[in-house]
């Protein structure tokens, strides 16, 4: 069942349109036309505030994400250049070295790889053994 498109004005009821913004007899406002456009409008700025909104916190993730990063890089860069790794090193001192610089930046997986490097390297039996089963 439709609603009727008519509807009487509050002030003199006389009949209106429901979509009409005011009466054509006395001027009186169409009360409901106005609070559904300041719904409309409404929802339309929550919308846009959400979207603003959700766009900042990803752009904030972003510039943490990239600032992480680079601190990251400059901290393996000081393990690095603070190491001084001498040129004319061995294999044994290179391993060492490179096995401390990953205990420094909490690289535990190529930690370990050095130091298993580092100990085949400069001649420990036990590591031999390990390697030759």
């Amino acid at each position: 069942m439709q609603k009727s498109m008519l509807m009487n004005c509050a002030a003199c009821t006389n009949p209106m349109s429901r979509r009409a913004t005011s009466c054509p007899a006395c001027g009186h406002p169409n009360s409901t036309v106005m609070w559904q456009a300041l719904g409309v409008l409404a929802l339309g700025a929550l919308l846009l505030f959400s979207l603003v909104w959700w766009r900042a916190a990803a752009w904030d993730a972003d510039y943490e994400r990239g600032m992480r990063s680079v601190a990251e890089s400059i901290e393996r860069d000081y393990a690095i250049e603070s190491r001084k790794i001498p040129a004319g090193a061995g294999r044994c001192d290179l391993s060492r070295h490179l096995e401390s610089i990953y205990r420094e930046i909490h690289d535990d997986a190529k930690r370990e790889e050095w130091r298993a490097n580092a100990a085949r390297a400069c001649g420990d039996p036990s590591s031999q053994q390990a390697s030759a089963l």
